[in-house]
């Protein structure tokens, strides 16, 4: 019984240490395990980091990195030492004498010093970015504030109606149809200039762009405060631009867009021109054409207050630009004309004639066509008097077309239902046509 129990007793002890010997195995593992997770919550920290000479090339960030990269960057380069300093106390001494640990040391000692030169250099670097936002913040509130001064001194001076007119015209969406257009123009400019030469409104063409909304009730022009004192900033040219382009529009007969075939259709091959013209000559710039338009270019300008350009080749040029496009429309269109009036009865016919035969001299008239007289009246219903339309229709000799003049002759109301007799006809439009 004795050796019974002494073998059991023995049994019972090699449980014991067998018990033990599993145990500081555990132990062992449990700690290594543990480092490796705390050495893994580093090196992903570490990872997370990529040093971006795009940001900062290790001494001074890089010129035009913007304030939120820069504060993006030193957040992954602090965040990866934060970890560090988390999870390095707590990394065992037998952890941190792996190799391991050893090379995540070496990726901190020089991610250290990195970071903070990172954050010395981003410091005066984003404190001079955002004190430049302020400065353009500032600016930009007190350009508002200019211009809606701007704005309020316009209308004082012009009224809105006139400012509207000042920039439509000063754009060239509007064009003075006369002289006489031009001088009400320059008033209207005249005033607005001193309320924009003042010296806190300097610079406000510029500075004012983008600031405000204008919408002109005559065109649709859409404007903005920059645009207010725009015609203002040089009104001598403003004004030498305006006469140049009456002139332009009135070498196209005032018309926007040359004329073609169709556009000529509409108008029933009329040509705009009370004064004698003839096929061989009409459609190109000659010295009378020039001659005729001094008077023309020299009323526009003085109207404008400025002297007219020595070199007015630009206007002859459009001139017969014009009239290049004319002569075509006229030869597209001309087999297509005829007159389809009655023919002219009374004495009026005979003054048609004659008023033709005085301008077209050796003129072959064909036929002279007229509509019965018609009597205008007042808003009292009063007659005023009574006129007559009248076509004459002729051939210049050595030219390829017949040409129809419209006339009228009026005779004014003497009272006592009597009209006082025509003593010539007014000149209307001229057609070139094939049938006479």
């Amino acid at each position: 019984m004795r050796g019974i129990h002494r073998t059991r007793a023995l049994a019972v002890g090699l449980a014991i240490v067998g018990v033990l010997t599993t145990a500081s195995l555990a132990l062992a593992d449990y700690e290594s395990e543990k480092n490796n997770d705390y050495m893994g919550f580093i090196e992903r920290g570490l990872d997370k980091f990529t040093p971006d000479t795009a940001i900062f090339d290790g001494e001074k960030i890089t010129a035009g990195a913007s304030v939120s990269a820069v504060n993006g960057h030193f957040d992954k380069c602090n965040n990866a030492i934060k970890t560090w300093n988390k999870y390095e106390k707590q990394v065992s001494a037998k952890g941190k004498a792996t190799d391991r640990f050893k090379k995540i040391v070496t990726r901190m000692q020089k991610l250290v010093p990195y970071c903070k030169k990172l954050h010395t250099a981003a410091q005066p670097y984003i404190a001079d970015i955002n004190a430049k936002a302020a400065a353009a913040s500032k600016a930009k509130d007190d350009a508002k504030a200019t211009c809606l001064a701007v704005y309020g001194a316009a209308l004082d001076a012009v009224g809105i109606n006139d400012l509207y007119e000042i920039l439509d015209t000063w754009r060239g969406s509007m064009t003075p149809a006369t002289a006489e257009h031009i001088t009400e123009f320059r008033g209207k400019l005249e005033k607005l200039v001193p309320a924009c030469a003042q010296a806190k409104f300097k610079g406000v063409v510029q500075a004012c762009k983008g600031h405000g909304i204008m919408l002109s009730s005559a065109t649709n022009q859409r404007f903005d405060y920059g645009d207010i004192c725009a015609p203002a900033l040089d009104p001598k040219q403003t004004l030498a631009d305006v006469a140049m382009r009456l002139l332009m529009l009135s070498v196209r007969h005032s018309t926007r867009d040359l004329p073609t075939a169709d556009s000529f259709r509409k108008a029933d091959g009329w040509i705009h021109d009370v004064n004698a013209i003839y096929y061989k000559s009409y459609f190109e710039v000659t010295d009378e054409t020039k001659k005729a338009a001094a008077k023309q270019i020299k009323e526009a300008f003085d109207a404008a207050g400025v002297d007219p350009p020595k070199d007015m080749s630009v206007v002859w040029a459009e001139r017969q630009k014009f009239l290049d496009a004319l002569k075509a429309a006229v030869d597209a269109t001309a087999a297509e004309w005829s007159v389809d009036q009655s023919k002219c009865k009374g004495y009026a016919c005979s003054l048609a004639k004659k008023s033709l035969k005085k301008y077209y001299k050796g003129a072959t008239v064909k036929a002279v066509y007229g509509r019965d007289w018609r009597i205008a009246k007042n808003a009292l219903d009063i007659p005023t008097h009574k006129y007559m339309g009248l076509w004459v229709v002729f051939k210049v000799k050595g030219e390829d077309y017949c040409q129809v003049r419209s006339m009228t002759a009026t005779e004014n109301y003497k009272g006592g239902g009597k009209y006082q007799k025509a003593k010539g006809t007014a000149w209307g439009y001229a057609r070139f046509q094939k049938k006479c």
